[in-house]
């Protein structure tokens, strides 16, 4: 097999993202909708529409718009408008009471590239108005409840061979608005909005059959052993797969739900079935029905995606999916796993008020002490390593910060080699058991700093203890949702056979047990995102980091070539011409300050941090020995054996540059006289 060549720039393959809009984003289906999007494989780029800041739905999408609301004059206009700005390919309507406005109109937004998958306006009056689904529904399959007039009810000689019916709004939805007919008195709640239907009740085999006659009598209807019909029409008019579902509900919210795989159970839909196509049905259409001792009875009809369509997308019917891939004129296969059951209860959410200005200046008209600049708690990891203590240092001083927590595994070490930094405001010391035992409470954190690791030289066995621990903050900041994480990632992902400088788009080629476990810290970064939209991961791949500190180590080659020259010991180099990435540990600590300064929604998820000015090694010898002995000539200390050439290191730092305005500001020479005086201190440079 033929291996590829070294040294060539390898650069990721950028998929074309379907661009997606829903409309009414802040209603049950329009988060059911978003969520089936995320479910989904399809590279796509989601704008919500609507106008509530705070729609739950919206904080999923990859952008959120305001629009009117569906009833004014306007919307219709702002909506074309927003999806030509928007470039929107495909449009899913969220709400029931938009469908006719846009099947109307559906045409104008075809003219500026935008496809409605919906159905026609014949189809949504069946089920905006019940009677009129019933009456001419019925002509073609009697599967739909009866329909009665006022008047008729009135004239019926012996009420007990009618009653009771159920009396609810045309165009009403969920179940809102209902009430039982249990006597021709009852007759006089009803209004020329309502509709009155027969009552399916479940047939007598039903386990819930006693239950539904027993709260009836007690005027209640209960809204159980209900049967869900999905059905979803592509273009053409081809089926694109179906879905059967036995649901118990509350408020009119399913929160049961069982798939039904049985094919008879959709024997006396689908006779209706050609018949709606005909009339053009396009798109997703649900029905809702009761097994009646008389057979199928279907008291709902609604021509879009549903509460539960999410759900569905969870048990393989991901029908939102297979109508986008429809409509780009790609195949889709409709399934469903039968071995799986839904349940449904709420969910929760927070969301930083940063991340969107709408909501940022409603909520401070809600409480203006909000107006104050907004200030982060950050959660250091690793406080006490090489980057940590200077971070944590400078975190404490910065304005932008309310509170620092510094979590360490050993808090004695960190009150030995910091300048009593519990008694600076500020600054709180956690053990890492405090994660365990309940003490630090993560909802209060709106920042992480992940900077715990291995080292290069570690063990396999601390390699991998400082993976899981990663793996532990992680789930953790997903769990209490916290808004930022910013993870301490190494130039060590690159690897060395990709010539420099690296770029933050080439592939990760880790090549030591440390390198892959850098990457992976990476990978479990990008989850956070994945779980939570308005969560951002970042990993910030660091260069050599050196400096002074009081945890200085000698490992890295600056340290030690200084080191030996104080003792007026040789240096030896070899070959020398190979390049280094060296960063002052303060421009590494600033970095990350400059980062935490800008709105999280536009962190990058990668960025490169290091010198931007790679330095060979025989420049930095030289550098370093004329820092220690600037007007003696002490050139018989350094000795250079000539050797194969050996690997470079380089990163190009633009977008850091760009990004967050950063670029390193200390000189290599200030760098190597600071790194000369701590040593000449002797502070703790063994730790």
């Amino acid at each position: 097999m033929t291996q590829p060549p070294k040294n060539i720039h390898h650069k990721k393959i950028k998929m074309n993202k379907t661009r997606i809009g829903i409309t009414s984003i802040g209603s049950g289906v329009g988060q059911s909708i978003v969520d089936s999007c995320r479910l989904s494989g399809l590279p796509m780029h989601i704008t919500g529409y609507g106008n509530n800041p705070y729609a739950y739905g919206s904080f999923d999408c990859d952008d959120q718009k305001i629009l009117p609301g569906i009833y004014d004059k306007d919307y219709l206009l702002h909506l074309l408008e927003a999806c030509k700005k928007d470039n929107i390919e495909i449009l899913l309507p969220g709400l029931d009471d938009e469908l006719l406005l846009l099947s109307k109109n559906k045409k104008k937004f075809e003219k500026n590239g935008t496809t409605i998958p919906i159905s026609s306006e014949e189809i949504i009056n069946y089920c905006r108005d019940k009677e009129l689904m019933s009456k001419e529904l019925n002509k073609y399959e009697s599967i739909f409840v009866k329909c009665y007039e006022k008047q008729e009810i009135e004239r019926h000689s012996n009420e007990n061979t009618i009653l009771p019916l159920i009396a609810k709004p045309k165009s009403g939805c969920a179940s809102r608005g209902i009430f039982i007919i249990k006597s021709k008195e009852d007759l006089n709640k009803v209004t020329e909005s309502h509709v009155i239907q027969e009552i399916a009740i479940p047939e007598r085999s039903d386990n819930n059959h006693q239950a539904f006659v027993d709260a009836l009598n007690k005027n209640q209807l209960i809204q159980v052993s209900e049967f869900s019909f999905q059905i979803v029409i592509g273009k053409n008019g081809i089926e694109l797969g179906r879905f059967c579902s036995y649901n118990k509900l509350q408020n009119g919210i399913p929160i049961e739900i069982i798939p039904i795989s049985s094919p008879d159970i959709w024997n006396e839909i689908n006779p209706l079935i050609p018949t709606l196509i005909k009339k053009g049905l396009y798109g997703p259409i649900n029905f809702q029905g009761r097994m009646t001792d008389n057979g199928l009875k279907i008291f709902e009809l609604n021509a879009r995606f549903t509460g539960i369509t999410g759900l569905r997308a969870l048990m393989g019917f991901n029908e939102v999916e297979a109508i986008i891939l429809d409509s780009l004129n790609r195949k889709s296969h409709l399934s469903t796993n039968i071995q799986k059951i839904g349940i449904r209860q709420t969910s929760n959410r927070t969301i930083n008020i940063a991340f969107n200005k709408d909501v940022e200046i409603n909520t401070k008209k809600i409480d203006p002490n909000k107006e104050k600049k907004q200030q982060y708690r950050i959660l250091v990891t690793g406080a006490n390593s090489y980057l940590g203590l200077e971070l944590v240092r400078k975190l404490a001083t910065d304005r932008n910060i309310s509170e620092v927590v510094a979590l360490v595994r050993n808090p004695e070490r960190f009150r030995k080699i910091t300048e009593s930094p519990l008694h600076t405001p500020g600054i709180t010391l956690k053990d890492i058991s405090s994660l365990d035992n309940g003490q630090i409470n993560l909802s209060n954190v709106d920042i992480i700093c992940h900077l715990a690791s291995a080292r290069p030289g570690s063990s396999n066995q601390e390699i991998a203890a400082s993976l899981e621990f990663t793996q532990k903050i992680v789930n953790m900041a997903i769990k209490f949702q916290v808004s930022g994480f910013i993870n301490a990632s190494s130039q060590a992902i690159y690897g060395t056979n990709h010539i420099s400088l690296w770029t933050e788009d080439m592939p990760a080629s880790p090549e030591t047990p440390y390198a892959q476990s850098k990457w992976a810290s990476e990978l479990m970064t990008s989850s956070i995102s994945v779980h939570n939209k308005h969560a951002y991961g970042v990993s910030l791949r660091f260069s050599q980091i050196i400096g002074a500190s009081p945890v200085i180590r000698t490992t890295e080659a600056p340290h030690s070539m200084t080191a030996k020259f104080l003792q007026e010991s040789k240096v030896t180099i070899i070959d020398g011409q190979q390049t280094l990435d060296l960063l002052d540990i303060q421009d590494a600590v600033d970095s990350v300050i400059s980062l935490i300064k800008i709105p999280l929604k536009e962190w990058p998820k990668t960025l490169n941090i290091g010198s931007g000015n790679p330095i060979r090694v025989e420049n930095l010898a030289y550098k370093c020995l004329q820092t220690i002995y600037p007007s003696i000539d002490k050139g018989h200390l350094l000795e250079k054996v000539e050797n194969d050439k050996q690997k470079s290191f380089g990163m190009d730092i633009s977008k850091a540059e760009k990004s967050i305005k950063w670029k390193p500001s200390r000189p290599i020479e200030h760098t190597l006289q600071s790194i000369a005086a701590c040593i000449k201190k002797n502070i703790n440079h063994n730790l």
